[in-house]
């Protein structure tokens, strides 16, 4: 995602309050699934099945580098290899949401990395909804939460191990996207993309340094920038760390840094509560657990962070990733239960809970390098491999049953580094497909092996100012043309004036009168609007490329006709499919209106797959035979149930698309 999505604020808990209540209402859970077991169907258990979630691995890609990816062609000798259709839009949240659920869009209500309050046109998070305490206490100044607070998703549906869970099919699941917070499996459940850092942000890095021309920038997206002075060979400075809810001025909580520069051996010796660590230029630490003080020696909240020297001398230039959660310590629950994280910790280290980890805002503000970027890119999936090789031992001494693990590094390095860099992409493939090898030759012949991916990728050269498309077509007002501008939030649109508005990715919107706050389109108007944008948008070209900006204009109401219960309520009007390499700006997602309609790509983030559905595909691999014409997102949760003998639910729209053993 290239979005600066709204922060949301995850709930602050201290050390010592416990989660009591969370544990109690597992076991009671887990009592529930237990006398649901064998009704119906019976399952089968005498199969298991793994499901490597590859986030947007291209089958292009792929084929192209066949020759360096043998365990997957292996795979694919073994069962096969097709193109797996993803959604519309083919965002990861989206997508990712449907094989969770089985449902389409249309189903489980999330059609964006951001929706809108129609009301007053303002974003949210598609993924999750942090609710405020009920009742507080204010003593002092310190203002104490004693009911309520909590995260909810914001995603409709059951998701589909609750079913394996309802069959007593052993089950575990790491880091699905969207599932945050984790809904539970039966032997655990890891949160994946939408889990948040420390800040309640989706990863806000810091970055210190006495170099003017690095502090003095304007504010960059992701990041905080704070100038330090080098005094003797010394800095002192603070860790930034999240709100302290618990005093009414909510103040940010701070971690006090100490920190030796030797210009000689181009060293830091930095010093962080009870950690001190000596970083060479180039090297990353190993994590670092810090307490931020919420209440003086009473409550503290745990994080964990990884530094980065960029620079020791002549300026000095040092790195703090975002605050991740420590899993040893959950303030907000990253894991269900909340040992399972915990466990893995200890066993195998602290490792990325954010959901998102690898560092491409950093990239994209300049702070960091593209090798520096690549290197810790690695990083990450070194913790990937390292927890799923430990999960895969589990599960064989376990004796199997269901797990579903996820990586995220094939997603995000190619979004940094997508064609002008293929050949410092191909490596993160080549890792892929060890792990893939390493699992064939792990599992017998009992167990189904199957590796999809969400979406696939593209070029994206152009970045569309879609509102601006939209006020010189005379679909969308301002004020005053002048006031064009980045400034998100539609801050000079003049609403009684326009008919139409675009948020998000692909979000195409009516201002509707009697949804929006100052709607002005009618019913009755609708069509000959309609008909009037999409002539003029399938007509639109490029004047410095020649290329058609849409290929495609959806109607959601369409393409998710059929889905049962469907929801509704956030749905764009249209959904824009953009002709690769166009992509709608950032800009334009958050609600601004550009003085220019289109304009290069200007940002470090050179790939991408929010365009046209058709153009995207992901993939599925599988060591027994893809059966049907064209695979689907949504084939993929009804094809494990059937796998296990398991009826799918009448919410899921698939089909099973795998032969069985």
């Amino acid at each position: 995602m290239r979005l600066p999505a709204p922060k949301t604020r995850p709930q602050t808990l201290g050390h010592g309050t416990g989660h009591g209540l969370g544990r109690i209402a597992a076991a009671i859970l887990a009592a529930a699934v237990a006398s649901t077991a064998g009704c119906g169907k019976t399952p089968n258990t005498d199969t298991d099945v793994i499901v490597l979630g590859f986030d947007g691995m291209d089958p292009k890609f792929v084929r192209r580098h066949a020759d360096r990816l043998p365990n997957l062609m292996r795979l694919a000798e073994q069962g096969g290899f097709e193109e797996l259709e993803t959604v519309m839009p083919p965002q990861s949240p989206v997508a990712w949401s449907t094989v969770i659920t089985g449902m389409t869009p249309g189903g489980h209500g999330v059609f964006d990395f951001v929706h809108r309050h129609p009301g007053d046109v303002t974003p949210f998070s598609s993924m999750a909804e942090a609710i405020p305490p009920e009742y507080t206490l204010e003593v002092g100044g310190v203002v104490i939460p004693l009911t309520g607070g909590e995260t909810i998703p914001l995603r409709k549906g059951e998701p589909f191990w609750k079913k394996l869970g309802d069959a007593n099919i052993p089950t575990t699941m790491m880091k699905m996207p969207t599932d945050f917070p984790p809904q539970p499996a039966t032997n655990g459940a890891v949160s994946g993309m939408g889990t948040p850092d420390m800040l309640g942000s989706f990863g806000t890095f810091q970055f210190f340094t006495d170099d003017p021309a690095e502090y003095v920038k304007e504010e960059v997206s992701g990041g905080e920038l704070y100038r330090v002075d080098v005094i003797g060979d010394h800095v002192t400075t603070e860790l930034s760390g999240p709100i302290n809810t618990f005093y009414k001025d909510e103040p940010r909580t701070e971690v006090r840094m100490e920190i030796d520069v030797d210009r000689n051996r181009r060293t830091a010796r930095i010093e962080i509560g009870e950690d001190v660590m000596v970083l060479g230029e180039g090297d990353w630490s190993e994590w670092v657990e810090v307490d931020f003080e919420l209440v003086p020696y009473m409550m503290s909240a745990s994080g964990i962070v990884r530094f980065f020297l960029k620079e020791a001398y002549p300026n000095f230039k040092l790195y703090a990733s975002p605050i991740n959660i420590n899993p040893k310590h959950q303030e907000v629950p990253i894991s269900e239960p909340a040992e399972f994280a915990a466990d893995i910790a200890e066993e195998v280290g602290l490792f990325y809970t954010q959901g998102m980890a690898e560092e491409t805002k950093a990239l994209s503000a300049h702070v960091i390098s593209r090798n520096d970027f690549i290197a810790q890119a690695n990083l990450v999936f070194d913790e990937e491999i390292d927890i799923y090789d430990h999960l895969l031992d589990e599960y064989k001494k376990d004796g199997g049953g269901f797990m579903f693990y996820y990586f995220s590094t094939t997603d995000q390095a190619a979004h940094m580094l997508w064609g002008d860099y293929e050949n410092d992409l191909i490596p993160f493939y080549e890792r892929a497909d060890q792990v893939v090898g390493h699992t064939l030759d792990t599992i017998d012949d009992n167990t189904t092996l199957m590796v999809i991916s969400d979406h696939g990728f593209q070029r994206f050269d152009r970045e569309v100012h879609l509102n601006t498309w939209l006020m010189d077509e005379g679909f969308l007002a301002l004020d005053d043309p002048n006031n064009a501008g980045p400034t998100p939030g539609f801050p000079h649109v003049d609403w009684a004036e326009t008919q139409l508005y675009a948020m998000g990715l692909n979000g195409l919107y009516f201002n509707l009168e009697g949804r929006e706050g100052e709607g002005s389109v009618t019913e009755d108007e609708k069509a000959a609007i309609e008909a009037r944008l999409e002539k003029k948008l399938l007509a639109w070209v490029d004047p410095e490329t020649g290329k058609n900006v849409v290929l495609k204009l959806y109607r959601p109401e369409e393409m998710f006709e059929g889905q049962p219960s469907p929801q509704m309520e956030f749905a764009p009007d249209f959904l824009v499919g953009f002709a690769p390499p166009y992509r709608m700006s950032p800009a334009t997602g958050l609600g601004a209106v550009p003085f220019n309609q289109i304009n290069d790509n200007p940002d470090e983030w050179i790939g991408d797959h929010c365009m046209a559905h058709e153009t995207v595909p992901g993939v599925l691999f599988s060591n027994r035979k893809i059966i049907g014409e064209k695979p689907r997102l949504h084939d993929v949760p009804v094809t494990v149930l059937h796998a296990f003998g398991i009826e799918k639910p009448s919410q899921m729209v698939g089909q099973n698309v795998i032969e069985s053993r």
